[in-house]
């Protein structure tokens, strides 16, 4: 995947001649991405133990941070077209 070609072995960010603007996005995009997969990870080990009104409220919680993870995504993706960087 393009994306992860872009990192490297030693500190796991883009190489230096990626310009600022993408490695940004690309961080923004990496942030708020692991967000989304521990609110998921948290729903996953709660689900049993929630009542029901505060598992719909952690739900709605990662659903909103899908969308952001999503949002960064396509962020990313157009700089990217439109940059060519």
């Amino acid at each position: 995947m393009e994306l992860l070609q872009l990192r490297n072995e030693q500190g796991m960010r883009p190489p230096p001649d990626v310009c600022e603007e993408r490695q940004r996005l690309l961080n923004a995009y990496e942030d708020a991405s692991a967000a989304y997969s521990a609110a998921v990870t948290d729903l996953r080990r709660n689900v049993e133990v929630l009542p029901e009104r505060e598992y719909e409220r952690a739900y709605d919680e990662s659903e909103r941070l899908r969308l952001a993870a999503r949002e960064a995504e396509d962020a990313l993706h157009e700089h990217i077209r439109k940059h060519g960087c």
